[in-house]
C-alpha cells in the first residue's frame, strides 16, 4: 500500500499553543491576506497555434494559454477562456466559433464569454476542424474523422479509407473537401462522409501539414517543402529555391501572394508557387510560423516560438502585435534589486525595471529562444538555453556573448555560484568556470546520472538534482556521491532551497528536507499524487513552494505547515517558477505569464513559540502516515511506536479548534492505526496532533475535499 507521509513538527513544539499563535498572526494580518496576485503585464507572446477572424474580431488559439481576443487588429489582446486550453484549430459557422483542442471540441456563441463542450464519440486529440455546408467536421490524431450536423450534439464516424489516419489539416474547394494526413492527401465529394486517396498519388513519406488553394491549383505543405498540382496535371510538382526541402507548417493565399510558414520564418511566392523568397523585415528569421489569418487589410502570423506579427503590405514589413497576450510559459525568473528577468519557453529573455509593469525583450540569440536557466551576479548575467548552451551579458542583457568553451552539451538547465566559481548543469553532467564563465571544465566524476536538472550550494557542499535523486559534492565538484537516504526511488528533483536551518528539495514525488547538509532527508510534504513541486523560494522565515498541480503554497513554520497562496490564480494553477526579488514575490504561471505579489501582503514571520514537554527531534518523533490524503469521507492514520506509551491523537481545524479525539489510551511497541471519519465535517484543512512520551508532535495537514 502507498502512503502519504505527514511531516513532523519542529522539536519541542506544543501544537495548540503554536497553532493559536499562528492563527493569531493570520487574524492580525487579515487585510494583508485578502490581497491577491497581480498580472505583471507580460511577458508577451508564446506558442500561437491558430488564428481566426470573425467580422471585426480576431481570435488567437494558444498551446497552453487558451483563447485570446483582439477587437483592434492585434493592438491589444484579452484572454477569454480559463478551462479551454491546447487549441489546435478554429472554425466558424455564423456567429459561432468552434475550437479544436486535445480534449475535444468546444464552441462559443457570445465571443468567448461562455464555452460549451461539443461531445464527440472519441473525444480528445482533435488536430483539425472545418465547416462545410453547416456540417462540422473534425480530424483526430488517431481515430480518423467525425462529422456533426447539429452543432456538435451528435457525431458520426467516417469509416472510409481515412478511419485510422492522423488528420493534420482540411480545406474545401469547389464542392470537394481535402484532408492532409501523414500518408498524403485524401479527397471527399460528399462533405466528408466518404474518402479516397488523391489520384494521382499525393506526396507520400512526408508529413503533410497544411492545404491551400489558388484557383484550380492545390498547394500542400509538408516536412519536405511545398508541393502543387493543377486539376489538369497528372503528378505533383515540387517547389524550387527557398522552399526546397524546408519544413513547412502552414499555408495562406491572398490574391496573387502565397505565404508559407516554415520553421525559419515566412516565405512568399507571387508566381503561382514557382519561386519563393523570404518575407520582409521586422520578423526574426528563426520564427516558427504555425498560423495565418487575414483581418481587414492586415495579414497576421502566429508563431510557436512566441509572437504574433502583422503586415499591412503583403509581407514586405512586419510589426509585433502581442500587447496583452501574456501566454508565454516562463521557465525561470531571476533578478537583482528591482530589475527582473524572465526566461521563457520559445520567446527568449525579457527584462523589467518597473516591477513587471512593462517588459523589454533582451533575447540572447535570434534562433535559440528557449531559456532554461538564469543566474545574476553583481557584474554578469548568465543564460542557459535549450540548444545553444551558455550566453553571458555584462550590460544587463543589452548584448550577449556565447561562452561554450569546454561545454560538451548545449542543454543548460541551471547555474549556481559556489566559492566564487560558477557551476552549470547540463544533460551531460556539471561544468565549472573560474573566469566568469569564459571557459568551462567538466566536473562530473561520480555522477551516475549525468542528466542534471538543478544545482544548489551551501557553505560546505554542492547539490545536483536528477531524475534518480540527489548527488552531493564537498570538494568543489571533483567528486560526487549519491545522497538519497530518506528519498523515495526515482525522486526526480527539480529545485533546491538552502536556508539557515537546512536544505529543501522539491520533487515530483513531494518535498524533502535535510538538517545535516544533505546526508539524509525527511519528507516535508511527500507522496503528492499526479505531479509535484517544481520551484522553491524564501523570504526571511517564510518558505514558498510552487506546484504544477496545486498552485502556490506558503509555510511560516520551516515546512511543517503549508497553506495555499493561489487565491485568484485559478484551481490547479501550474506554477513553473518562483522568485523573491526586491519587495515582491514573482511567479511564472503556465498560460498566464508572470504574476507578482508584494511581500508586505504576506505573513512572513511567526512569534517565538513556548515549548512544552520532553525533548523531541524529527528522527525521534513517531512516524505517522495517512492514506488516502486528500480524501472525501475517511482516511486511515497509521503510526509506529518505539516504546510502550500512552498515546493521544487529536484533530484540529485551521482555526486551532479541537474537532475530535481519535485515540486516548495505552499502546504497545509497533505499528498502530486509527480511522478518521469526516462525514459531516466541512471540506478544508485539518491538523493531526500526537501526544506520547511527554512530547507533543504535530504533522502537516489532512485535506478534506
Amino acid at each position: 500500500m502507498l502512503f502519504k507521509q505527514l511531516t513532523q513538527a519542529n522539536a519541542n513544539m506544543n501544537f495548540l499553543i503554536s497553532l493559536v499563535m499562528v492563527i493569531g498572526t493570520v487574524i492580525s494580518c487579515a487585510n494583508k491576506v485578502q490581497a491577491q496576485w497581480v498580472s505583471s503585464n507580460g511577458p508577451f507572446g508564446g506558442a500561437i497555434t491558430a488564428l481566426m477572424p470573425v467580422g471585426p474580431l480576431l481570435y488567437a488559439g494558444t498551446q497552453s494559454g487558451g483563447v485570446w481576443l483582439s477587437s483592434n487588429n492585434g493592438v491589444a489582446w484579452t484572454k477569454i477562456t480559463s478551462g479551454v486550453k491546447h487549441i489546435t484549430g478554429f472554425a466558424v459557422r455564423g456567429t459561432t466559433l468552434f475550437a479544436a483542442t486535445d480534449k475535444g471540441v468546444f464552441f462559443t456563441d457570445d465571443q468567448g464569454a461562455t464555452w460549451h463542450y461539443a461531445y464527440a464519440p472519441q473525444p480528445g486529440n482533435v488536430l483539425s476542424i472545418t465547416i462545410v455546408d453547416s456540417i462540422v467536421i473534425v480530424g483526430t490524431g488517431n481515430q480518423g474523422m467525425f462529422w456533426s450536423t447539429d452543432h456538435g450534439s451528435v457525431w458520426s464516424w467516417t469509416q472510409s479509407k481515412i478511419e485510422s489516419k492522423r488528420i493534420r489539416a482540411m480545406a474545401f474547394n469547389s464542392r470537394t473537401l481535402f484532408a492532409a494526413t501523414y500518408d498524403g492527401v485524401f479527397v471527399s465529394s460528399d462533405s466528408g462522409r466518404n474518402w479516397k486517396s488523391h489520384v494521382p498519388a499525393s506526396p507520400r513519406y512526408h508529413e503533410v501539414t497544411a492545404l491551400s488553394f489558388m484557383d484550380s491549383t492545390i498547394f500542400v505543405a509538408s516536412s519536405k517543402g511545398v508541393f502543387r498540382i493543377n486539376s489538369s496535371d497528372e503528378q505533383w510538382t515540387d517547389t524550387d529555391g527557398e522552399l526546397a526541402h524546408q519544413d513547412v507548417r502552414s499555408l495562406f493565399v491572398s490574391g496573387i501572394h502565397i505565404f508559407a510558414g516554415t520553421t525559419d520564418g515566412v516565405r512568399v511566392s507571387t508566381d503561382h508557387g514557382l519561386h519563393w523568397m523570404s518575407a520582409g523585415k521586422g520578423m526574426p528569421s528563426d520564427s516558427y510560423v504555425s498560423a495565418f489569418a487575414l483581418n481587414d487589410s492586415y495579414l497576421f502570423v502566429g508563431c510557436s516560438d512566441g509572437n504574433v506579427y502583422r503586415s499591412g503590405n503583403n509581407g514586405t514589413s512586419w510589426d509585433r502585435a502581442n500587447s496583452g497576450l501574456a501566454n508565454t510559459q516562463v521557465n525561470v525568473i531571476a533578478g537583482l534589486a528591482n530589475v527582473v528577468y524572465a526566461g521563457t519557453d520559445g520567446a527568449g529573455v525579457f527584462r523589467s525595471v518597473d516591477h513587471g509593469y512593462t517588459w523589454t525583450s533582451v533575447n540572447v540569440n535570434a534562433w535559440d529562444n528557449t531559456i532554461l536557466a538564469l543566474e545574476i551576479t553583481d557584474a554578469v548575467l548568465f543564460a542557459g538555453t535549450y540548444v545553444g548552451g551558455i550566453y553571458k551579458s555584462t550590460d544587463a542583457g543589452r548584448t550577449w556573448k556565447n561562452v561554450n568553451t569546454g561545454i560538451t552539451n548545449r542543454t543548460v538547465t541551471d547555474f549556481v555560484i559556489h566559492r566564487n566559481e560558477a557551476y552549470a548543469s547540463t544533460y551531460k553532467g556539471v561544468f565549472k568556470s573560474s573566469d566568469d564563465g569564459e571557459t568551462w571544465s567538466e566536473v562530473s566524476n561520480g555522477l551516475t546520472n549525468t542528466t542534471v536538472s538543478v544545482l544548489a550550494a551551501d557553505n560546505n557542499a554542492l547539490f545536483a538534482g536528477t531524475s534518480t535523486g540527489i548527488f552531493r559534492s564537498t570538494n568543489s565538484g571533483k567528486n560526487w556521491t549519491l545522497s538519497n537516504k530518506g528519498l523515495p526511488l526515482n525522486a526526480g528533483v527539480h529545485a533546491f532551497l538552502v536556508t539557515e536551518s537546512g536544505v529543501f528539495a522539491a520533487s515530483w514525488r513531494g518535498m524533502y528536507y535535510s538538517s545535516n547538509g544533505g546526508t539524509s532527508w525527511s519528507g516535508v510534504y511527500s507522496g503528492l499524487a499526479n505531479g509535484g513541486f517544481y520551484s522553491l523560494s524564501a523570504h526571511g522565515g517564510t518558505l514558498f513552494a510552487g506546484s504544477t498541480t496545486i498552485g502556490m503554497l506558503q509555510s511560516i513554520t520551516n515546512g511543517n505547515f503549508w497553506t495555499p497562496l493561489s487565491e485568484n490564480l485559478g484551481d490547479g494553477a501550474s506554477i513553473t517558477t518562483i522568485a523573491v526579488i526586491g519587495s515582491n514575490l514573482y511567479a511564472g504561471v503556465k498560460g498566464i505569464g508572470v504574476v507578482r505579489r508584494p511581500l508586505d501582503d504576506l505573513i512572513t514571520s511567526v512569534p517565538e513559540l513556548t515549548t512544552q514537554g520532553a525533548s523531541s527531534t524529527f528522527s525521534e518523533a513517531p512516524s505517522l502516515y495517512s492514506f488516502p490524503n486528500p480524501f472525501t469521507d475517511h482516511t486511515t492514520i497509521e503510526f509506529t511506536l518505539q516504546h510502550p506509551e500512552f498515546v493521544s491523537i487529536n484533530i484540529f481545524n485551521i482555526a486551532g479548534e479541537k474537532i475530535t479525539t481519535l485515540l486516548s489510551e495505552h499502546r504497545e511497541v509497533g505499528p498502530h492505526s486509527v480511522q478518521f471519519d469526516v462525514r459531516g465535517l466541512a471540506g478544508g484543512t485539518y491538523y493531526v496532533q500526537l501526544q506520547c512520551g511527554g512530547g507533543v508532535h504535530t504533522y502537516s495537514p489532512l485535506v478534506v475535499r
